[in-house]
């Protein structure tokens, strides 16, 4: 059987400032343990998940001190005894017999805050308690369809990279603000948004925060996971017709982790056939 034309991926952030983490220690390869790798735990669970739905069994025995010790060989031979010195994005992908795949590249610092806020409501507060907006986002008028590797990330990214390239590079930036990441929403056909192409989103709903839920088909992602599990936020389905322009959504990753942006008015719209 010839193997699958894609592989499993997740992206993750090595920084040493995360040795002072006591949230990250819950998420190490032990327990309790300090660790630079931010969310471990679950990237691990993140693939092997992955891996279970795409019925890879090779790959479903990926384990947390196989991918440790792949991610610390990977640094010591890239960047010898400096691979603590600064912030990395590690992109690791899996395939189906479970080998493994890693790459970094330099990644921005940010606070501990900005890693694990203690509530997202603070992101929004003035710096130093919050954060700048990182992001202006803009949502996409063409329907996407949810399949397995829009819930699962995966190097099978077409539908993304679609999405991306129907953004016209001149759409307004009402911000006035060039310095910040464009990030676009994915909404599916009933009209719900189901994430970014590179963030999770919450929106403030009735008082409190609200992710996409699962059934809307968009990317669990380890963040979102860990937003949940504490208390952050909660699922709920969020119709794109309710975010309103100049509302200011809260955006997170596994590299970056939590910041925010402002939505904006996309001025020409592209083709408005689904992607699929």
């Amino acid at each position: 059987m010839a193997p699958p034309e894609f592989k499993i991926t997740t992206c993750l952030r090595s920084d040493a400032i995360l040795l002072k983490s006591e949230p990250n220690k819950q998420y190490a390869v032990s327990v309790g343990k300090a660790n630079k790798f931010y969310m471990l735990r679950l990237h691990v669970q993140r693939m092997v998940t992955a891996a279970e739905v795409f019925k890879w069994p090779e790959a479903q025995k990926l384990g947390r001190l196989e991918l440790i010790r792949a991610l610390g060989n990977h640094l010591k031979s890239k960047y010898g005894d400096s691979y603590m010195k600064d912030p990395l994005k590690l992109r690791v992908t899996l395939s189906s017999t479970k080998s493994l795949t890693i790459t970094s590249t330099p990644a921005e610092s940010v606070s501990l805050s900005t890693l694990f806020p203690q509530e997202l409501d603070d992101l929004l507060k003035a710096p130093p308690t919050g954060v700048l907006a990182t992001f202006r986002i803009l949502i996409s008028p063409v329907p996407s369809k949810p399949t397995l590797f829009t819930t699962h990330k995966t190097t099978k990214r077409a539908q993304y990279d679609e999405i991306q390239s129907r953004i016209p590079s001149s759409s307004n930036n009402s911000s006035g603000t060039t310095r910040l990441a464009t990030e676009v929403l994915l909404c599916n056909e009933e009209g719900d948004i189901m994430e970014g192409c590179i963030t999770t989103a919450y929106f403030k709903r009735g008082g409190g925060w609200f992710t996409p839920a699962s059934n809307s088909g968009g990317n669990l992602g380890t963040t979102r996971r860990w937003a949940i599990d504490t208390g952050k936020c909660k699922e709920g389905n969020v119709k794109k017709d309710s975010v309103q322009v100049g509302e200011k959504v809260i955006l997170s990753n596994g590299v970056r982790g939590f910041g925010w942006g402002v939505v904006e008015k996309l001025e020409t719209a592209p083709e408005t056939e689904k992607i699929e």
